[in-house]
């Protein structure tokens, strides 16, 4: 299983990532599979969120910056297509 990620704003805007790990950090750390410029994307924390793959769905938990999904501020969200 994989997700595809759609960029619609930012430094990445249109470009489109996917990505096939079971847990998926977001940030601009190193570290991250989700990786984001520190400089161009200001709002974008070090580890942001994470994204897992659990019971055949992705989850995406915020790490304590705030993170959105349709315009909304989630802790915590199990991920549907189009989100």
């Amino acid at each position: 299983m994989g997700a595809t990620f759609i960029h619609l704003s930012g430094s990445k805007r249109g470009n489109v990532e996917a990505l096939a790990e079971e847990l998926i950090k977001v940030g601009t750390a190193e570290d991250c599979n989700l990786r984001f410029d520190f400089q161009s994307d200001a709002v974008v924390a070090p580890q942001h969120a994470e994204i897992r793959f659990e019971n055949c769905e992705y989850i995406l938990s915020d790490k304590g910056k705030g993170t959105f999904v349709n315009n909304h501020m989630v802790p915590e969200i199990i991920l549907q297509d189009g989100d």
